[in-house]
């Protein structure tokens, strides 16, 4: 399972990498974050994931995910998100990240987050490498409020691949929103 609880975190460090790496975006500025949907890719893989997503609040969501792994989870798995924006006609191809190395990634981007997210799967302690076997995460938490204040406006589809080899083993489908901060939205935070 945790496979899909990593992917699930995938989802949270999209919205921090794509912070991070589209700064020269003209249509970038303050706003909120919100995962719309999230649910397994359109291809089938080794692995399948059962992810479920449930609204907490407006600025925080639950997620639950389980999926046994017949390997420890290492160095040697890397990972790949292709990331479209929706627009008239579709989703256009709007940027891949990926690197050889999920545990790297996943430092650079969301040490805490995923400490905390590893953690709620019963890891001890929540780090790399991850044991093969079955792990479950039930309604982990998550603030959309800690990720950075400014992002690209849009709407976004991002399909997450947990990689080993250069083959695709697993993948989440992520569909995310960005939006403008309105006034009523300011005033709920004070």
């Amino acid at each position: 399972m945790i496979l899909s609880t990593l992917l699930v975190q995938l989802s949270l460090i999209f919205f921090e990498a794509l912070s991070v790496t589209s700064m020269g975006d003209s249509m970038l500025g303050p706003g909120l974050w919100r995962v719309v949907s999230v649910g397994p890719c359109e291809q089938q893989l080794d692995m399948t994931l059962d992810v479920v997503r449930r609204k907490v609040n407006r600025t925080h969501d639950g997620f639950t995910a389980k999926l046994t792994t017949d390997e420890e989870i290492d160095d040697s798995f890397g990972l790949r998100v292709d990331i479209c924006k929706h627009v008239d006609g579709g989703c256009k191809p709007y940027q891949v990240l990926a690197d050889e190395s999920l545990p790297r990634y996943v430092q650079k981007y969301a040490a805490d987050n995923a400490r905390d997210f590893l953690g709620a799967a019963g890891l001890d302690p929540p780090d790399f490498p991850i044991p093969k076997g079955e792990h479950v995460v039930k309604n982990y938490v998550f603030d959309y409020s800690e990720l950075p204040e400014d992002g690209i406006y849009g709407e976004f589809g991002a399909d997450a691949y947990i990689v080993k080899e250069e083959k695709d083993i697993a993948c989440l489908h992520l569909d995310l929103e960005y939006k403008e901060k309105e006034e009523e939205d300011d005033d709920d935070e004070e």
